[in-house]
């Protein structure tokens, strides 16, 4: 883990929101994306809790709070990115 975990939303390619989720306060938010898109972050951690779209696969994600956690709801154009503190840490590429 690290000292300083942002997490990065971005809708339909554009960053909307970054949280520095080390001194966010415990909060649930609903985006307004089509389909709507509700966070929820608790204890420093962040995850797609509502989802008003047909398959809620991004739900099933569960808690973001590792460098790199990543989680997206297709339908809505929307993905929740955890950054770490450091340029090392971030992901740069993923290899299939």
């Amino acid at each position: 883990k690290t000292d300083n975990l942002t997490a990065v939303i971005t809708v339909n390619g554009k960053e909307i929101n970054r949280i520095d989720l080390i001194s966010a306060e415990d909060e649930v938010f609903t985006l307004d994306t089509n389909p709507k898109v509700t966070l929820e972050i608790k204890d420093n951690k962040i995850r797609i809790t509502n989802a008003l779209c047909p398959d809620k696969t991004c739900e099933k994600c569960g808690f973001l709070e590792n460098t790199g956690d990543t989680a997206a709801c297709v339908p809505a154009g929307t993905v929740v990115t955890i950054r770490g503190s450091s340029a090392s840490d971030d992901l740069d590429a993923v290899a299939g």
